[in-house]
């Protein structure tokens, strides 16, 4: 058998792959530190080694002029290599003789270790490896939970809000554009409530805006620190030339910088001020910080008329507590997280509705807090059978994602969008 000290692979038959075109057997030996691989063509007596292919893809043919690479072992390499099926092959053979993952193999042989491509790929297979490992949810876990509507002889032609809960997917990240992809929203839905278009609806979109300051030595130091990273000697070049447009200002100007400096130097930040009363322009500027998530709150209140609309309550009651609640996996370690919502302004004409377009959409929200007054008249008040006589529900709901400008498209529609 084939095999070499510092190499993963060996000529087993299982690690044998072949020629389609001539049916000749072919095997791979991977160094363990270079992740160069190694080609040999299976013969009887003594295996030829056809050449060695680098992290690059460059190849280093075999050109002994006696059991060197012929024309067809060349062609083979050179089609493999174009196609990705050698380092797919070897890559296999890595993880099975070793405890390398997917991405560590990969990185082993296309060298691209600690790169952006590499660290994005790692974080999209640790992210499906640890969704996995979740395991399943607790027996009592209820992932359906119908559709319900109150009161139940609504008018179809009465707008209204319906709540479509969501099972939970984090954002998968995307190792080719370096992010993460949107949510799929499609098949998610596991149940709905629709209510009445309560009172005292609104919205409200805020960002974040905050004052920032940066003097003329602090941006120095800043073109400094970002030289000496693309080129150490360019940084030390950079910073030489500061000191000396430092010498070369005249009076006060060149003893307020060195002030300044001096005082960085020696942990005395207010040096500038003591000896001469005056500070460095801090050009503050109001920058752009952050965008914010939006809240949404709201108050119903439910009075059930009869025994099939006091069920209908207390289904939507359970819909909205259950639904909220973390999700605990079988084996107790982890909390899932809860379900989430979707909701939607519907403008209903008749048998037809639609996403009404005079009232704010919503992105995809969580439900936060939820709450039930089982005396909001103030007296104790039930039917015969022992349902309460109204119940009033307040809850609020946050957005996941904050709205960006390309939510609203490029269009100048008259709606309200979101």
């Amino acid at each position: 058998m084939t095999t070499k000290d510092g190499y993963y692979g060996s000529d087993d038959v299982e690690n044998r792959f072949s020629d389609p075109k001539t049916n000749e057997a072919y095997f791979t030996l991977i160094n363990e530190k270079t992740g160069e691989i190694e080609v040999y063509n299976e013969e009887f007596g003594a295996d030829k080694r056809v050449g060695t292919i680098s992290p690059d893809g460059s190849v280093d043919f075999n050109d002994n002029w006696w059991g060197g690479a012929n024309k067809n072992d060349r062609a083979f390499v050179e089609a493999g290599i174009a196609d990705g099926s050698i380092v797919n092959h070897a890559s296999d053979i890595v993880q099975q003789e070793s405890d390398l993952t997917n991405a560590e193999a990969k990185r082993l042989l296309d060298g691209k270790s600690g790169t952006a491509e590499d660290f994005a790929s790692g974080l999209s297979e640790l992210q499906s490896d640890t969704i996995g490992s979740l395991g399943e949810d607790r027996a009592g876990t209820r992932n359906k939970f119908g559709n319900h509507v109150f009161p139940t002889s609504i008018d179809p032609g009465q707008d209204v809000l319906k709540f479509n809960m969501m099972k939970y997917v984090p954002k998968k990240f995307d190792k080719e554009q370096f992010g993460f992809e949107d949510r799929e929203t499609k098949g998610r839905s596991i149940g709905s409530v629709i209510l009445p278009i309560p009172a005292g609806i609104g919205d409200a979109n805020a960002v974040s805006w905050g004052g920032n300051s940066m003097n003329a030595v602090q941006a120095a130091l800043a073109q400094v620190a970002l030289d000496a990273i693309s080129n150490p000697q360019k940084g030390v070049d950079s910073l030489l030339n500061s000191a000396q447009k430092v010498a070369g200002n005249s009076g006060e100007a060149s003893k307020a910088l060195a002030n300044t400096l001096a005082g960085m130097a020696s942990g005395q930040q207010g040096l500038l001020t003591r000896t001469s009363g005056a500070i460095l322009n801090p050009n503050l500027d109001l920058l752009f910080q952050a965008p914010t998530l939006r809240p949404f709150n709201f108050n119903f209140s439910l009075s059930p008329r009869d025994p099939k609309e006091a069920e209908v309550v207390m289904k939507i009651i359970r819909f909205f507590k259950q639904g909220m609640s973390p999700i605990r996996s079988k084996s107790n370690l982890f909390l899932k997280s809860p379900h989430t919502f979707q909701l939607q302004y519907l403008l209903r004409e008749g048998r037809r509705s639609r996403e009404h377009p005079f009232i704010n959409k919503f992105k995809e929200c969580a439900l936060q807090s939820f709450g039930v007054q089982y005396t909001p008249t103030g007296n104790y008040s039930t039917f015969s059978d022992g349902v309460m006589t109204q119940y009033n529900i307040s809850m609020t709901f946050t957005e996941l994602e904050p709205v960006f400008n390309d939510d609203y498209g490029d269009k100048d529609l008259a709606e309200i969008g979101f």
